[in-house]
């Protein structure tokens, strides 16, 4: 039953590598293994026992502080922090991954790992290491700084097969020594994507486009260098690397379906962040791909075909996260914050463009593949309190882009503000609010004098957004600014408060 659990939760949760190993459930503290089987509640339609949570809960302060098994309160840590995030106590992951994070500092700068004997014990630490890193939201922080340069020169997981079989003794490769051209382990490739997606993140919270002011396409930009990384990781992905429809079924196969797709969604999300900033939140409707409509503005130096050709980028990653979403739906949807997170982007970029199809004309079936991520999130909302979010906003999204197409709809200064203060706000992303403290989208559209309503279908229903919009009103018709940059949040898109 324990081990039903634990490929259950893995499958699930691909980021808790150290699941992978095999006997992994004689190795663990009893503490962590009861805290599994809370995790796999959900999964199993079954009540998590809130007095056992609380009892872990206190158990991760008593393993902190005898300082005898740091290994196991980080582990209990980390599945604790994704039982609140989803269950929306956001105030408590926070609180946990504080713990969390002083632990795996200090097992990596001590060199902890140096004291313990036999291969797979050293693998267990390893990916309780990495595990961690994305969990991990210290992306502003200097004690995130410091541990990312300590993690630089961390060995990365072995092979399964090369753990199994002790032959850990050759050079462990670390982030410094990948060759992507040449590794084939699929813990490590997920590590280095996850490693892009950070600082594709790191570049939006930092201020995106507004504080880096060199134009994209210039060589010496740092989203020029950025976005050349991330080409470079996938161009040199060898053929079973790449992400294709055989490739998935392959992986699941093994077992390893989900840490795959995560893999291919952290480059996916990367690419589309990045190009998304350049992007104006709602173009007037007569647009064709340009930069954005606020300040800073882009001079119309650009490269020809340059904005349709980022446009493009972000459509297309869109679209495959939504075939990776798509794929999985045979074998089980894998539910964590950060597929659902993607879902919910995905979703919003597709509903863009369905809206707007000149954005990029030659695309297809927009539509469909917006359903495939709100089949998605659908799945995620029937499990977990963030999901049912993630559902909501995708829904509220759209909304918003069905009533910005239509030609007479303005909307006024102080409506603006109004959505943006109290209505789409990211700080609630992991921590979402009872619906009878929901602003009623349709009321505020309506508020503004227009004497049409907004068609009922699938795409205009209410609920919360993810995104701090903010918008400028045009003198012709309506123009939503510009994506505004995220507030701090962590490697799996969630927001501390």
């Amino acid at each position: 039953m324990q081990e039903k659990q634990i490929s259950c939760v893995y499958f699930h949760h691909p980021e808790l590598l150290f699941l992978k190993i095999p006997k992994i459930d004689q190795l663990l503290h009893p503490g962590v293994k009861e805290a599994l089987f809370l995790l796999s509640c959900k999964y199993t339609g079954a009540e998590i026992d809130s007095i056992a949570l609380s009892q872990l809960e206190a158990k991760v302060l008593e393993l902190a502080n005898s300082k005898s098994d740091y290994l196991s309160c980080l582990q209990l840590s980390l599945i604790l922090i994704l039982i609140f995030w989803q269950l929306g106590s956001t105030r408590k992951a926070w609180f946990i991954e504080g713990i969390a994070s002083r632990i795996s500092y200090y097992l990596v700068k001590n060199k902890e790992m140096a004291a313990i004997s036999g291969t797979t014990e050293k693998e267990v630490f390893t990916r309780a290491i990495w595990s961690h890193r994305f969990l991990s939201n210290s992306l502003k922080d200097k004690s995130g700084v410091s541990l990312h340069a300590q993690l630089q020169d961390f060995q990365l997981p072995l092979e399964d097969i090369d753990m199994l079989f002790e032959s850990g003794s050759k050079s462990p490769v670390t982030l410094k020594t990948l060759s992507v051209d040449v590794q084939s382990n699929i813990y490590s490739l997920l590590i280095f994507s996850g490693e892009l997606w950070l600082e594709s993140s790191f570049w939006i919270l930092q201020g995106g486009r507004r504080t880096y002011l060199k134009v994209p396409w210039d060589e010496e930009s740092e989203w020029n260098m950025l976005t050349k990384k991330i080409s470079s990781f996938n161009d040199n992905l060898g053929p079973r690397e790449t992400l294709s429809d055989s490739n998935i079924l392959g992986y699941a196969s093994l077992g390893l379906g989900s840490c795959y797709c995560l893999m291919h969604l952290f480059l996916s999300m990367a690419k589309l962040m990045l190009h998304r900033d350049y992007i104006p939140f709602i173009p007037s409707r007569s647009s064709v791909p340009s930069g954005p409509l606020d300040p800073p503005k882009i001079c119309d130096s650009a490269p020809y075909l340059w904005w349709r050709n980022s446009a493009r980028v972000v459509f297309d990653s869109a679209r495959s996260i939504a075939t990776i979403l798509h794929s999985l739906k045979a074998e089980d949807y894998c539910c964590n914050p950060f597929y659902g997170f993607s879902a919910f982007t995905a979703a919003g970029m597709l509903s863009y463009l369905h809206y707007f199809p000149n954005y990029d004309p030659e695309f297809c079936d927009s539509k469909v593949y917006y359903d495939y991520c709100l089949d998605y999130l659908s799945s995620y909302a029937d499990k977990w309190e963030i999901g049912k979010s993630y559902h909501k906003w995708a829904l509220e999204i759209s909304t918003i882009y069905k009533f910005a197409c239509r030609k007479s709809n303005r909307l006024t200064v102080s409506e603006v503000q109004s959505l943006r203060d109290k209505y789409i706000d990211m700080s609630t992303i992991s921590d979402p609010i009872e619906s009878s403290d929901l602003l009623n989208i349709q009321q505020l559209i309506h508020s503004n004098d227009q004497s049409t309503e907004l068609p009922q279908d699938s795409f205009a229903t209410k609920s919360q957004s993810l995104f701090s919009l903010e918008y400028a009103e045009s003198s012709s018709s309506l123009d939503f600014d510009y994506w505004s940059s995220l507030p701090s949040m962590n490697m799996f898109g969630t927001s501390p408060l």
